[in-house]
């Protein structure tokens, strides 16, 4: 089989031209092929195919289109057997050509790359060269046209489509510099004349043609070419040629003897020097090719970014120090960061040591500067680097990365656009990355990231590793008995190979049990090898983590730095270790290191973690000290627990919340081993481990933190900490801070028993405690008195005049008191609290308000003013990390999207709730998350493909979703469904809280379609007195004005004229809001039941 796209696609079987059918058939192949063999999700074909405008019911079309060509590709496959060349994988589809099949573009990319590599060579001879000349011609000949034409301007195929052709480029230079080398002069001046024209700012082809007309003698004419391109880099660019052609004009001008052509000699060119190492790299050209066009795209200027994925010891690290070699070369700073969660180091660690090998101070900033400052202050630095000189940062093992660093390169990601820069960045790919790194992952793929997700060998590369380390050819049997075992992991492949001599050949050695526990045995075997010294070194080095520097690891074994290096030479010469900078060592892998650490006992484990720790005391490095703390056993538990609390303060002081709140969890659990430990140092803890879920957006493991603290301070018999833990939980909090209709009967109690225990006068925690009630009682109690607690707060916070604590109370209060009524009264408490938080420099609890602001904004009627807070919230959450207001700031932002005809900005906001339900844990946010799939499909036309999904739902969920699931079933035509739904489901309007507007307006629909006027004019009086306002369940799920739905009732209880009046409003406050499929929907309503 074979597949060409440099042109027109187009498929042969045997020699055979296949009929690839319609133009979207063709660029279904096209849009697969682009993806080499990967699969390609069905929105990503649909993107290709259809741009922003699919047809209705693309999936079919798409199903259809994939049934056709099967048959074509495949039309000897029986009946019902699986496809093997246009496959289903998840998440869409793949094209996997069979072995041996060939593809114009793949080999195209082979035969560039090997002349390129045979060019490089100082003196290649004339077979040599006649032979790139040839390769390259009939590669440049494979060219039909343009690459993967079917897709038009499709972004993903204009991006291959120019990288393609900077490497037709680099063919077409590389020819000339062939020929000129076989003294085809005048041939390469004649060609390259037009080439200069249509590529006028390529230095090097005018470097070619000036040399091969001075060479013709022409050196006039090479001259005038030399100044034309000086006249065109300055019109054009404002800059002068570059040293290549300055140096150039300068030999013409003394007519340099260099200058003059030597025939080539008649042998064959040396083969280039292998790279340093104990076994070559088999098996990872491509990718080595693809990180080296984006090194050479970064010198000429343009950031650069590549994720190296893939399982331990699949051959990251090697190729990327691979890359390395060429980039320090090439004249790049080359600057290696390795992530590591078993040396406990700090947050933003490999920051650190980025700035470090860049010469730049880390960046010092004041505490109320907030995450973001840091972040910035590092950015800004290596950008600034890049300005100066080429730099390649190589990140490895992000998936071991703290969330503090791994934010750092996200904002790095998402900000640099200029500078000669290539970021790097390795992590494994099982399990797929989550939270930050999975942000991380997400920007790459927006910035056109280079993804090179390494795989096995081959069994030709395991066999030529497998030759190379054993002087001997091995048998193709055995070989794939290898390859069975490692699934061709480059590093089990070696240490199998390495020790087969050992065991009379590969055969008995693959006999052996499985693969861990061969592998092993492998690195025992070797170990052993060692002197003892060596081993001694070796293992005090694991006890300290993958990575250790020669001070510590000295002090820790009792020598000096001269002594460790000496020690570790001769694991550093059979691959165990590596030299990681001066006087720092790593583990060349991570089963290097475990293998060592499970050699000691559990005792000896622990003591020498005892020893790490008391090396480390003193030296600035907390979270390393108790890390070896926490691993020394229940002895130390005491010693244990607070250095824990001491390293949480460092990372705090970093705001890296999720570090801290690690760090706080593994004190709790030391502290069940410390019998000098009190509830009341158990109190603090579990309040500092609250605080820092409340910023990192974890409010369900905040709420159980606050119930366990308000027992330790009863344990303690302090009302004061009861009091002061009850109250903590609503600060910050958004929604309400149970599930529907729960209500925290534990919080509950303490507040009123701390309340009843305070002396009456006013105090902050009194203040504090009554709204705090308020908020708990929510679901409790009706809206009047919730209110008067509200009210008492309010009165109180104002008495104290402390503004802080206004802020915090109109906070809570707008959570509090939030029913559809108090939409405006919910404004000016958010907005008054916003702009006391903006006077005091409060930015989290300005966001907090603005948001709250925007939610009753949006319910009142008011999207323009809803967007404007919304927009100015938003950036301010994202630059502070606040994934609470991220979330409900998407969530209300999204169906607005919807209504308004803007799919794209829609997924991308559907994604980022998605992604951000994933990162947090905030009661309702499974729901929030589920509305914005639900809001999407309706406005998205695919509304039947959520009735059962939605069903599902609300079989478990206490919000009364009744209405709901009867509305929708009505507007994808199953009435008699919905019906029948509502007699087992009864409509409930008896509630009046954040959801029930929503609730009510889809009663009034379902009352239009099943002409039920008891319940049209039960819903009427709810709905009546908001005409003018959205209809949304909170701070989502916005469904179009209220008015619409009045008028929905007055259809059902037969008053069209009625219906008539309020519809026309809807409409109008349809074009006013800028929502034109809400108003299409209605005017199909109006159609369909004549009003």
């Amino acid at each position: 089989m074979e597949l060409r796209v440099l042109g027109p696609v187009e498929m042969y079987l045997d020699g055979a031209r296949l009929d690839l059918g319609t133009p979207k058939q063709r660029a279904l192949v096209a849009a697969l092929a682009l993806s080499s063999g990967r699969p390609v999700s069905v929105d990503a074909i649909v993107d290709l195919l259809w741009g922003d405008e699919p047809p209705p019911g693309v999936t079919a079309t798409l199903q259809a289109y994939v049934s056709g060509l099967r048959k074509v590709l495949e039309p000897q496959r029986e009946r019902r057997a699986p496809a093997t060349v246009l496959v289903t994988a998840t998440p869409g589809y793949a094209l996997r050509l069979p072995a041996g099949a060939v593809i114009d573009v793949a080999t195209f990319e082979q035969d560039v790359a090997e002349v390129h590599r045979l060019l490089t060579n100082p003196d290649p001879g004339r077979a040599d060269l006649e032979q790139a000349v040839t390769t390259l011609d009939r590669s440049l000949a494979r060219w039909t046209g343009q690459a993967y034409a079917e897709l038009g301007d499709a972004p993903a195929a204009v991006a291959e489509r120019a990288r393609l052709d900077e490497t037709r480029l680099v063919a077409v230079e590389d020819r000339a510099v062939a020929q000129l080398a076989l003294g085809q002069h005048a041939t390469v001046a004649g060609d390259l004349e037009a080439l200069t024209t249509a590529h006028p700012l390529r230095e090097r082809l005018w470097a070619l043609r000036a040399l091969a007309l001075a060479r013709s003698g022409r050196q006039g004419e090479a001259l005038d070419v030399l100044r034309q391109v000086r006249q065109v880099l300055d019109d054009e660019l404002g800059i002068d040629p570059g040293a290549e052609l300055r140096e150039l004009q300068d030999q013409v001008l003394r007519q340099d003897p260099a200058l003059a052509w030597t025939p080539p000699s008649d042998g064959i060119a040396n083969e280039p020097a292998a790279a340093a190492s104990p076994w070559p790299m088999v098996g990872r050209d491509r990718p080595k090719e693809a990180l080296l066009r984006g090194l050479d795209a970064a010198l000429a200027g343009t950031p650069s970014f590549a994720a190296v994925t893939g399982e331990p010891g699949i051959g990251k690290t090697r190729l990327v120090a691979e890359l390395s070699r060429d980039a320090q070369a090439d004249g790049a700073t080359v600057v290696r960061a390795l992530s590591s969660s078993d040396d406990g180091a700090p947050p933003l660690w490999p920051w650190r040591s980025v700035l470090t090998a860049l010469d730049i101070p880390f960046p010092q900033v004041d505490d109320d500067d907030g995450p973001f400052a840091v972040r910035g202050e590092i950015v800004g630095a290596v950008v600034d680097a890049a300005r100066t000189r080429p730099v390649v940062l190589v990140l490895e093992d992000l998936h071991w990365a703290d969330p503090a660093s791994l934010r750092v390169l996200l904002l790095l990601t998402e900000t640099v656009t200029t500078g000669q820069l290539f970021v790097v960045a390795t992590w494994r790919d099982h399990p797929e990355p989550t939270g930050v790194l999975a942000d991380v992952a997400e920007a790459f793929a927006r910035r056109h990231a280079l993804r090179l997700a390494l795989t096995g060998l081959s069994a030709e590369a395991v066999a030529d590793v497998v030759a190379h380390l054993s002087d001997d050819d091995p048998d193709p049997d055995v070989v794939a008995m290898l390859c069975d075992r490692t699934a061709g992991n480059p590093f089990f492949v070696v240490e199998y190979a390495r020790l087969a001599a050992d065991r009379g050949g590969l055969g008995p050695l693959l006999a052996a049990a499985d693969t861990p526990r061969a592998v092993h045995e492998v690195l025992t075997r070797r170990v052993d090898r060692l002197p003892e010294p060596t081993v001694a070194m070796l293992t005090d080095a694991a006890v300290l983590g993958r990575r250790v520097d020669g001070e510590t690891l000295a002090a820790l074994s009792g020598t000096d730095e001269d002594a460790v290096l000496e020690a570790l030479e001769p694991a550093m010469a059979a691959g165990l270790v590596v030299e990681d900078g001066i006087d720092r060592y790593s583990f060349a892998h991570a089963l290097v290191r475990d293998t060592l650490y499970d050699s000691l006992s559990a005792s000896r484990r622990a003591r020498r973690h005892v020893a790490a720790a008391r090396t480390l005391a003193g030296r600035g490095r907390a979270v390393e000290e108790a890390r070896h703390w926490l691993a020394a056993g229940p002895t130390h538990a005491g010693t244990a627990w607070r250095a824990a609390v001491a390293a949480a303060e460092v990372a705090r002081d970093l705001h890296a919340h999720e570090e801290t709140a690690a760090l706080l969890g593994s004190a709790l659990a030391a502290m069940g081993d410390d019998p000098s430990s009190t509830a009341h140092d158990r109190y603090d803890v579990l309040m500092a481990r609250a605080d820092a879920y409340r910023w990192s957006g974890r409010w369900v493991e905040l709420t159980a933190d606050i119930r366990s603290a308000i027992d330790a301070a009863r344990t303690v018999g302090d009302a004061e900490l009861v009091l002061r833990a009850a109250t903590s939980g609503a600060q910050g909090a958004l929604w309400q801070t149970t599930y529907h209709g729960e209500v925290d009967e534990t919080l509950v109690a303490a507040l009123r028993e701390g309340l009843a225990a305070l002396p009456t006068e006013p105090s902050a925690l009194r203040c504090r405690a009554t709204v705090a009630l308020a908020g708990e009682l929510y679901y409790a109690e009706p809206l009047a008195v919730r209110r008067a607690l509200v009210d008492e707060a309010l009165a109180m916070a104002d008495k104290l005049g402390d503004p802080a604590l206004r802020v915090e109370v109109m906070q809570i209060s707008a959570v509090a008191v939030w029913t559809s009524a108090t939409a405006h009264e919910r404004v000016h408490l958010a907005e008054e609290s916003a702009r006391i938080a903006a006077e005091i420099g409060r930015d989290r609890d300005t966001v907090l308000s603005l948001t709250l602001a925007a939610v009753a904004h949006a319910e009142a009627g008011r999207p323009d003013r809803m967007r404007e807070l919304a927009e100015e919230a938003m950036s301010e959450a994202q630059r502070l990390r606040l994934v609470y207001a991220e979330l409900v700031l998407s969530g209300l932002i999204m169906p607005w999207l919807a209504m308004g005809g803007r799919t794209q900005e829609c997924e991308q906001m559907l994604e980022r709730v998605q992604r951000l339900h994933q990162q947090a844990s905030i009661p309702q946010s499974e729901q929030a998350m589920m509305g914005a799939v639900f809001v999407y499909a309706v406005w998205n036309g695919s509304a039947p493909d959520v009735v059962e999904p939605l069903m599902a739902m609300a079989r478990n969920d206490p919000l009364p979703m009744a209405p709901i699931v009867g509305a929708l079933l009505c507007r994808v035509d199953r009435v008699d469904d919905a019906r029948e739904y509502v007699r087992t489901h009864p409509v409930d309007l008896d509630h009046d809280d954040w959801f029930s507007m929503l609730a009510w307006c889809n009663a009034a629909e379902l009352s239009m379609y099943l002409q039920d006027p008891v319940l049209a004019a039960d819903v009427l009086a709810l709905i009546a007195p908001f005409a003018g306002h959205s209809c949304s369940g909170g701070s989502g799920n916005a469904a179009g004005p209220v008015d619409t739905y009045i008028a929905f009732a007055h259809v059902a209880l037969g008053d069209t004229a009625a219906a008539s009046v309020h519809a026309d409003r809807a409409m109008a406050l349809c074009e006013q809001w800028e929502i034109p499929l809400a108003a299409q929907r209605l005017r199909d309503q109006r159609d369909q039941f004549g009003f």
